[in-house]
């Protein structure tokens, strides 16, 4: 149906939702409507009015509110238990922001200011759609529009050349909101591929199912990287146990891992151990044999107690290295790295250690994808605070992030951010992807860092949001930035762990027993 029989259709007095009103001057980009009595509005709802063209120039409520002068009498009438509510004296109104003006082949900014007093009608559900679907070919669904229930789609190829952000606070349903949409991408013609780096475990759900291939791997799999973390890991952990790195006994552990290393082996006590006796007279082959005996005893006494040196060397079966995962794209959607647990013991369960190896997994994706026009992968990691932290330094973060943050788009491995925190986040990786936002409901801190980044209008539509209900600005709508409010289908539900209630339930009836 054309746009002009939309808005004929939609423009009597039926639908007439109140008028445009303001005290002082009437512009373009923002207007301020009064309702009809007993008309109401949510945020996010989508109204018209006409141009002088009869073309239909669409708004965005994002703040209604109740208007009524103050009078000192019903104050007094308030402290003696006896306010009054007359609606006479009260006004239900809406502050609403530009959405464009919609004609047959395009939206586009209106070129005069609105009229005082004009009507302002609600908008049909076929008007919202032309104006919030993208024009593209390669899209993945989000869910729907609670104000008009029509799905929301979303252009695919805007999010691999900008990137994304998904915020909000524990149990908002963002991590549902995300598995949806990569779900949907892995399904799109031509299927997008994921590398998720999955810091919780909530990832593995996606394993298994039919319709998307993605295999989960244990960061401790990935076999290249870890092998080269390791050795390095056994001198950090053995190094204050034989007196510090300047003393003899270290300097005799230090060659023998490296002496392991290369012989690619892993340094296991009984590998240490049996290399120190011969290396510590090479070394040191003018000292007496009770000072290179005492220096080995040192080592094989402090390696064989210390727990945290493995005992045998580990199985590698079922292990990748970084360039087969990224060969195996050719026939997965995706591949988790999950990160929530040591499945080897082989390095230590810290922080740092898994960055090394998320920085090495990336690395390997940019390499590819870089050099080769036929590869691409989008990179996504949720708790994005563990691995991208406020305040770090390129150093100490590592530069591949905000390589990826900054120019992962053009070379088809782009960065999402999954933040519960987004006030922890590094604010220069942020601001590169904040094109695209899905913001569920969030902290008050958090809502002030988007305020201070995407301006007050979209902040203050974050506050009543349910769960699994989200903001969602972005490029990749029909108008570049727009912001649709959107209910989350749950196309995978995330992998979760006991409920704390469940946990000390368990452990009254063990008591019991």
């Amino acid at each position: 149906m054309s746009i002009l029989k939309l808005a004929k259709e939609g423009s009597s007095d039926d639908h007439r939702i109140g008028n445009v009103f303001t005290e002082s001057s009437y512009g373009i980009d923002r207007i301020s409507v009064t309702l009809k009595e007993g008309v109401q509005l949510n945020t996010g709802s989508y109204v018209f009015l006409l141009d002088d063209d009869s073309y239909p120039v669409v708004y965005q409520v994002v703040q209604p509110y109740w208007f009524r002068p103050s009078f000192d009498f019903e104050e007094s009438l308030i402290t003696i238990g006896n306010p009054t509510a007359d609606s006479r004296i009260q006004r239900y109104r809406c502050a609403c922001t530009l959405v464009g003006k919609l004609t047959e082949n395009a939206v586009s900014p209106p070129r005069n200011p609105v009229k005082p007093f004009a009507n302002v009608y609600s908008c049909s559900p076929e008007i919202v759609a032309k104006v919030i679907h993208p024009d593209s070919d390669w899209t993945a669904k989000l869910g729907t529009n609670p104000e008009t229930d029509r799905d929301v789609l979303i252009d695919l190829n805007t999010l691999v050349r900008q990137g994304l952000i998904v915020t909000g606070a524990q149990g908002t349903g963002k991590t549902t909101g995300l598995l949806t949409l990569v779900a949907r991408a892995m399904q799109a013609k031509p299927p997008a591929r994921f590398l998720l780096l999955d810091w919780t475990g909530e990832f593995a759900s996606m394993a298994g199912r039919k319709d998307i291939k993605v295999q989960v791997v244990n960061w401790e799999r990935l076999a290249t990287t870890v092998y080269e973390n390791v050795h390095e890991q056994t001198k950090e952990i053995m190094g204050p146990l034989v007196g510090g790195r300047g003393t003899k006994a270290f300097k005799l552990l230090s060659a023998c891992v490296d002496q392991c290393k290369n012989d690619e082996q892993f340094p296991t006590k009984k590998a240490i151990v049996s290399r120190a006796q011969a290396k510590a007279e090479s070394m040191w082959p003018k000292a007496k044999k009770e000072e290179t005996d005492s220096i080995f005893a040192i080592v094989q006494t402090t390696v064989n107690s210390c727990d945290e040196i493995l005992a045998e060397e580990p199985s590698l079966k079922n292990t990748l290295t970084v360039e087969d995962m990224c060969m195996k794209f050719t026939t997965l959607h995706g591949i988790v790295v999950d990160f929530s647990y040591p499945e080897l013991g082989l390095v230590p369960d810290d922080q740092a250690t898994k960055n090394m190896v998320a920085t090495a997994v990336a690395n390997a994706i940019w390499s590819r994808a870089s050099t080769g026009k036929g590869f691409g992968c989008i990179i996504v990691t949720d708790e994005a605070h563990r691995l991208l932290p406020e305040g770090g330094s390129r150093e100490d973060i590592g530069a591949i992030w905000f390589k990826l943050a900054t120019e992962g788009g053009r070379n088809g491995c782009p960065l999402w951010i999954v933040a519960r925190r987004l006030a922890l986040v590094n604010k220069t990786i942020t601001i590169e992807a904040q094109q695209n936002m899905i913001s569920f409901n969030t902290e008050d801190i958090d809502r002030h860092r988007i305020e201070s980044d995407l301006g007050s209008d979209f902040a203050g539509m974050l506050g009543a949001l349910s769960p699994g209900e989200a903001m969602v600005k972005s490029m990749g709508f029909r108008i570049p930035g727009q912001v649709v409010h959107v209910m989350f289908d749950s196309e995978i539900a995330p992998a979760s762990p006991p409920k704390a209630k469940e946990r000390f339930t368990r452990m009254a009836k063990e008591s019991m027993d």
